[in-house]
């Protein structure tokens, strides 16, 4: 229907008159399928399921991560020793090898008091301690050690992804710094300080320790923070996942990367 002079005018002089041109607006790259950004109906486009897969699986490599871990501490030219357990840094263990008992500490300590595991605990930290123990010092010390008190501090640590994956490692600290360190995957003991090779050549001709240290991380610990987390569960909140050794960062920094690459394969 013609209503107006101007449209009756382009009529008869034979102008089509085409209807206003429409913006069409693109949905939203991450909009979640259903949602109000997506307009509420219609597929997602393929690139906004992959981005949702990919942001999902680092998400869970961050839930109800935690760590168990063992600090034994000695001094050279002492018969004694002691160990403190924690979890997600938290102490619920205290070891002392004159009684050579474990004592519970806090609400953490006294929920897993009665547990299984808590009766294995002595005879590995024992264990730990002693061997310890037996390490010469450092040949730079020389006479130094008449001085003053040197210490030696093992740390044996598991550590859960979230996922059922458990990661062991053990590292050995001299006056308080770092110099070596064990991981249970590759079965290797690296050295992270330049005076370190003289107890990382000693443990590895001494095969039988890195073989405890070994079976311990991957047999006991694990199981230890398995049976631990069921009592647990109402008391520990979800933390920041633990901080990766070189050998879970490469693992992980592979897999996210073959994961990138297969979406934009599949995108374009």
């Amino acid at each position: 229907m013609i209503t107006s002079e101007g449209e009756k005018g382009a009529v008869a002089r034979g102008v089509r008159r085409h209807p206003p041109a429409v913006l069409k607006v693109h949905e939203p790259l991450l909009a979640f399928p259903g949602s109000a950004l997506a307009g509420g109906s219609g597929p997602a486009p393929r690139c906004t399921w992959i981005l949702w897969l990919i942001c999902g699986l680092i998400a869970s490599e961050t839930a109800d991560a935690h760590t168990l871990s063992y600090n034994i501490t000695t001094v050279w030219g002492q018969r004694w020793y002691e160990a403190h357990g924690q979890v997600d840094q938290q102490t619920f263990l205290y070891y002392n090898s004159s009684t050579g008992t474990c004592i519970p500490v806090g609400p953490l300590g006294k929920k897993v008091s009665e547990a299984k595991a808590w009766t294995e605990q002595p005879e590995i930290l024992k264990q730990v301690g002693d061997m310890l123990q037996r390490l010469p010092p450092p040949n730079k010390l020389g006479d130094a050690t008449a001085k003053y008190p040197h210490t030696l501090m093992g740390r044996m640590t598991c550590e859960s992804d979230g996922n059922g994956k458990i990661n062991g490692s053990c590292q050995f600290s001299y006056n308080g710094q770092i110099f070596l360190h064990f991981d249970s995957k590759s079965h290797q003991w690296t050295e992270d300080h330049l005076e370190s090779s003289w107890i990382k050549n000693i443990l590895e001709e001494k095969t039988s320790m890195t073989n405890f240290f070994y079976r311990t991380l991957e047999g006991d610990c694990t199981s230890w923070l398995k049976q631990f987390l069921g009592p647990w569960a109402e008391m520990l909140q979800p933390t920041d996942p633990p901080t990766p050794n070189r050998s879970s960062r490469n693992t992980l920094s592979s897999y996210y990367l073959i994961l990138l690459a297969f979406a934009i394969l599949f995108v374009y």
